[in-house]
């Protein structure tokens, strides 16, 4: 199961649109941050706000009413303590999330209560001199630590237990007259502290699922449409094959016959006319191949070093055929004593090559002229092979001009044109020679012909003169 779930992640991660992905991570990483800065603030902003108020309620609290508190029942007698909890009481009131408020005295180790805010009816009052057993240890060691080195500092517990709940408290030491130490503590609940907080990291945690899913989402459809993607270009791919070897054998046969000669008129025109349909849907297979394959990069052990204007003849000699069932003179016109070579894929090159003279020969008017100038320029002391297919042809609109190097597209003028195609020939060509580190353009007008210029960059900087 592990090996079947690796290969599914290197699949996925093969097909996925890596800018997705990295948004995925950095939202994940952005949401955990976000969330964990956010704890650490609201309970930095929460102890800050403890601090003060205890603070606050220290105020209240005179050194002369400590004086005559011992921790012991008879201290409810006393009008001092009366006074002083009257006044813890009210504060409490008005201060809800605060749950109790309290004074502690430190007595032979142990920790004792001196008064609280809680009614005298309350069940959770603790009356003068009661035993703080639960007291956490480090309660104690403030304590103590005060009593070695007054200070005065708040101190703020972690969370802890005890008989009445759960809590998070705030100490403040006093000094009495005499010099005793006594702390001044207020305790506030835990889970709801806690609850605030969490649902503010809610809040974040919440926002950064709905972009978490967003690009969840984004990405299993990417997935998926690659996976249909792939299907549908796999079945084109095989189907292509298929149909390549039997209409090869078929141009092969009519070429044959048509050479051996001996037909009457009739049976030459209709093998010609066969002739031409089968180049028509060999070219829309080797489309539909280079289609296929355009974003397959081309591998180091498939490089070849080949001159590209030999390329331009074969292309000439493989449409000789079409260009002569309509009766178009391909003129060829070489500049050059020898040709340079370049490095590259030749076999793409040489389906770029065809496919820019096929349209040429499709969408010239019977009759006419097909152009072809082969040379070789210096730019910037580097060898550069120009190349220009020129027709004078049915042209294509200046609103159209951009748009014909994309696939699958075909101008409306070509539409209503005896001649057939896919769309994708410019799209293949354009594709490959920018691969080579080419250029590709195209200038046209209207029902007066098209030009295609191409530049490749050759391997010698010596121009063949």
């Amino acid at each position: 199961m592990d090996f079947i779930g690796v290969n599914f992640l290197k699949h996925f991660w093969k097909e996925v649109n890596k800018y997705l992905l990295l948004g995925l991570i950095i939202t994940i990483i952005a949401t955990a941050f976000f969330a964990h800065v956010s704890y650490k603030r609201s309970f930095s902003e929460f102890k800050d706000s403890l601090t003060s108020r205890i603070e606050l309620i220290s105020k209240v609290v005179r050194p002369e009413e400590l004086g005559v508190l011992n921790a012991n029942p008879e201290d409810q007698s006393l009008q001092q303590y009366k006074d002083l909890k009257f006044k813890l009481e009210s504060i409490r009131s008005v201060v809800p999330d605060i749950r109790f408020i309290y004074l502690l005295t430190l007595q032979e180790g142990e920790l004792y209560f001196l008064i609280d805010s809680e009614p005298e009816y309350s069940p959770d009052m603790s009356p003068p001199g009661q035993h703080y057993e639960e007291a956490p240890v480090y309660i104690k060691e403030h304590f103590v630590s005060q009593n070695s080195a007054f200070t005065g500092g708040t101190f703020v517990t972690p969370a802890y237990k005890d008989r009445w709940g759960e809590w998070i408290s705030v100490y403040l030491p006093i000094k009495k007259i005499s010099g005793e130490i006594v702390l001044v503590g207020a305790d506030v609940d835990y889970k709801q502290t806690i609850s605030s907080i969490r649902r503010e990291i809610a809040t974040i945690i919440l926002v950064g699922s709905i972009i978490i899913l967003f690009f969840l989402g984004a990405l299993y459809i990417q997935y998926r449409e690659k996976q249909v993607l792939n299907m549908k270009t796999t079945f084109i791919s095989l189907a292509s094959h298929e149909l390549r070897a039997p209409l090869t054998g078929i141009k092969w046969s009519v070429e044959n016959m048509l050479r051996k000669g001996g037909l009457s008129d009739t049976n030459d025109k209709t093998l010609n006319t066969i002739l031409v349909s089968t180049e028509n849907v060999v070219t829309v297979v080797n489309d539909f191949l280079n289609y296929v394959n355009v974003d397959k990069k081309i591998k180091q052990n498939e490089l070849s070093v080949f001159a590209p204007g030999i390329l331009i003849e074969k292309s000439i000699e493989t449409l000789s055929s079409l260009a002569q069932n309509r009766n178009i003179n391909i003129k060829y016109l070489n500049k050059i004593k020898a040709y340079s070579q370049i490095k590259g894929d030749s076999p793409k090159v040489q389906s770029a090559f065809n496919n820019v003279i096929s349209n040429a020969i499709k969408y010239s008017k019977d009759g006419g002229v097909v152009e072809i100038v082969y040379d070789e320029t210096i730019k910037n002391g580097k060898c550069w092979i120009e190349i220009q297919i020129k027709d004078h042809g049915i042209g294509i609109p200046k609103s159209e001009q951009k748009k014909v190097f994309a696939g699958m597209y075909r101008t409306e003028k070509s539409k209503k044109h005896t001649a057939s195609g896919t769309g994708l020939g410019l799209y293949f060509a354009k594709h490959t020679i920018l691969e080579h580190k080419g250029s590709i353009a195209l200038s046209s007008k209207e029902d007066f012909g098209t030009t295609v210029s191409v530049s490749l960059p050759a391997l010698s900087v010596e121009k063949n003169v």
